[in-house]
């Protein structure tokens, strides 16, 4: 009678199979728990910029607002308790104002843009903005 090893002594990872009933040049019999290691499959990874043009392209296509409500509330009451403190801000303002930066940057980016293509670059650099405003 062969002996057979127990599923708890064989280490994680490890499929178990069981051989055909004949003997086989490797030695075991009938029954015999023969561990064959799997192989883990690979993560898929894309090419380099590909998620980044998908990314862009879905923020291209999207209407809604690119920065957070809540950090943006912050920075302007930070801006404007300088002002005045105990100033209180209307919704719809606040969404108003919101729009209106992200319009201003959004055009200061595309200008920044043309002036790197026009100097044969990819890349936005310090003097595209400084020429851009």
């Amino acid at each position: 009678m062969a002996a057979t090893t127990p599923k708890s002594c064989i280490p994680p990872m490890v499929r178990i199979k069981n051989t055909p009933s004949s003997k086989f040049a490797n030695g075991h019999a009938h029954n015999t728990l023969v561990p064959t290691e799997v192989k883990e499959k690979k993560k898929y990874r894309f090419k380099a910029g590909t998620v980044t043009l998908r990314s862009i392209k879905k923020l291209q296509n999207s209407t809604g607002l690119l920065l957070q409500k809540a950090p943006f509330n912050k920075i302007v009451r930070e801006i404007t308790a300088d002002l005045s403190k105990n100033m209180m801000y209307q919704k719809k303002a606040m969404e108003a104002l919101q729009e209106a930066a992200e319009s201003f940057m959004i055009e200061r980016f595309k200008a920044a843009n043309k002036h790197a293509i026009h100097a044969k670059r990819k890349t936005i650099a310090v003097e595209d903005m400084q020429m851009a405003a």
